[in-house]
């Protein structure tokens, strides 16, 4: 039995270390992104947090991915502006950081496993054409232009000129679930990016297509993913404060 755990958008929690502490059993982790912005949380704490996030990737490497939200994305060199949330300490301490992390493979745009994409927001089919990714080699396309191509996943207003990222043109760092729904390739995108109270699906009738969403750690939530070689059994995991 494969266990896989997923913990949404972290914005300088450090409520993670105790789901893994009662996730001692999982094969892998999954963070979706997002380590930083908190409008609660001490900037300095936030730095501290996320380096411990890293730490742990490092320690960890086959058990940890990574993944990259927009709250981080827009500290690094490959983004053009500042959006919501952006802090100047953060971006002049981070910045090199980031970069580094990124050319290293540390931090990534996507992971799949199985059926199941993970990014911080979806991949829409009218962005993956425009930018050029190649669909048939979708992650390492991915993780690939988050290093050599970084402009592409800048924030794009969209045909719907929608401040909010709600377009279908728009990348997966950015993209809300209703484009995605309506233009996501053909997977099971688990996302953060939109908040929820809970861990919220939105399948078809066949469950091999829409999006799950994760961004509930303010809450306590969080998504556990069972698979025995043949069947997936996703299961909403509430943390124990005790």
């Amino acid at each position: 039995m494969k266990k896989i755990t997923i913990i949404g958008d972290i914005h300088g929690r450090n409520t993670w270390k105790k789901i893994i502490e009662q996730n001692d059993d999982s094969d892998l982790f999954i963070f979706v992104g997002d380590y930083f912005d908190s409008f609660y949380i001490d900037i300095t704490e936030q730095m501290h947090n996320f380096r411990d996030i890293i730490t742990f990737k490092k320690e960890n490497p086959d058990k940890v991915i990574t993944l990259i939200g927009n709250h981080d994305f827009h500290y690094t060199s490959g983004c053009i502006g500042s959006y919501s949330g952006f802090n100047y300490s953060t971006y002049y301490n981070m910045k090199l950081e980031l970069d580094t992390l990124i050319k290293e493979g540390v931090l990534q745009l996507a992971y799949q496993f199985d059926k199941y994409l993970f990014t911080h927001a979806g991949v829409t089919k009218t962005w993956a054409n425009e930018v050029g990714i190649d669909v048939d080699n979708l992650v390492d396309s991915l993780n690939e232009y988050l290093i050599y191509k970084p402009t592409v996943f800048n924030f794009r207003l969209g045909k719907n000129l929608s401040p909010y990222g709600d377009d279908v043109t728009q990348g997966p760092l950015w993209v809300r679930p209703i484009s995605l729904l309506d233009d996501g390739l053909d997977y099971i995108h688990i996302v953060g990016h939109t908040q929820k109270v809970t861990v919220t699906s939105l399948l078809d009738d066949e469950n091999d297509f829409g999006c799950i969403l994760v961004d509930c750690l303010e809450y306590n939530q969080y998504l556990e993913i069972l698979n025995d070689g043949d069947n997936f059994k996703l299961n909403v995991k509430k943390l124990n404060n005790k």
